[in-house]
């Protein structure tokens, strides 16, 4: 060959290749979505969580402080009706708070003391000193009580309640787990 000669070689074009495809994505990708729901997730389980604890610690703290006021208003006017009336109210109203309110609020009389006593876990509401929440708010007190007794009475009960339907929340909430 000579050097003034030129020869062509065989050789193409240059090709590019193809532009990256948008779909489908990366496997990290994929990940993400799948990351983001489950971050909502967990945080929405534990603001929940939080939340049903607070609610609990505001239930308790506002139960002990309703029976502290009975207590002092009693100590104040020794009127037996008012507190029986109030205690009355507070239990409904307690009860109201933890089970279904189709459950309960429809109660009276017998109906009413033996669900005190089956929630509390004792006789004391239909053979004891509760029994005169049946009758006591509604008309006027022909028998003598125990106060102290009956105060001392309703806030067992309102402990236990709050156990038992703790107890009764958990058990419901591994059933769904």
């Amino acid at each position: 060959m000579q050097p003034n000669q030129t020869t062509e070689l065989p050789l193409r074009d240059i090709h590019l290749p193809e532009a990256v495809s948008w779909w489908p994505p990366a496997p990290g990708w994929w990940l993400l979505p799948l990351l983001i729901a489950l971050l909502l997730f967990s945080g929405w389980a534990l603001k929940k969580l939080l939340h049903k604890g607070k609610q609990k610690r505001i239930l308790k703290l506002s139960i002990s402080g309703a029976f502290s006021t009975i207590r002092s208003d009693f100590v104040d006017s020794a009127d037996q009706s008012k507190l029986i009336r109030d205690l009355s109210t507070l239990m409904r109203r307690i009860a109201i708070s933890l089970y279904p309110r189709a459950d309960v609020a429809g109660l009276t009389a017998q109906a009413w003391l033996e669900f005190l006593d089956k929630t509390g876990d004792e006789t004391a509401f239909t053979q004891g000193p509760g029994s005169i929440l049946s009758h006591g708010p509604y008309q006027p007190l022909t028998e003598a009580f125990d106060a102290e007794v009956l105060l001392q009475l309703c806030e067992a009960w309102a402990r236990q309640a709050m156990k038992m339907a703790r107890n009764r929340s958990d058990s419901r909430s591994k059933r769904h787990v």
